[in-house]
């Protein structure tokens, strides 16, 4: 409870909608079509917070809930579309030892948010989610 407290209710209630876009992440992907997952993680909202602070928070909340690659790619586009910010989710495959391998990374034009890494540079990307109201935004572009 302590450490809850060294945070500022502002801080604690963006992790809240961090954690709420993880879980929402999760259902997401096990119960909804495919284009209406997308529409969920990249239409733009007319809230406001600065990305760095929505990242931090996002950083937090992720720290203590399980997810995939995929998970959290997809809860980060969608708290940042909540405020108003473009990304772009990319989902990509490459040649594994045992078979394929899948991976899914956020970017914000050419900076990684968050999936990078030296390893995510090996990948090929299958699919991208622009922004919702990028022009003809779908699964594969």
């Amino acid at each position: 409870m302590s450490r809850l407290l060294r945070h500022s209710p502002r801080e604690i209630s963006l992790a809240a909608r961090a954690a709420r876009a993880i879980l929402g992440a999760h259902v997401q992907l096990r119960w909804r079509p495919v284009e209406a997952m997308r529409r969920w993680a990249t239409t733009r909202q007319r809230r406001h917070c600065p990305r760095d602070d929505l990242l931090t928070a996002f950083h937090r909340a992720a720290a203590r809930l399980p997810g995939t690659c995929l998970v959290r790619a997809l809860a980060l586009q969608r708290l940042l579309a909540e405020h108003g910010h473009l990304s772009e989710l990319r989902i990509g495959v490459a040649k594994g030892a045992g078979g394929l391998l899948a991976h899914a990374w956020l970017v914000d034009g050419s900076e990684v948010l968050i999936g990078g890494g030296p390893e995510a540079a090996t990948y090929t990307v299958l699919a991208n989610w622009p922004d919702a109201d990028a022009p003809s935004a779908g699964l594969f572009q």
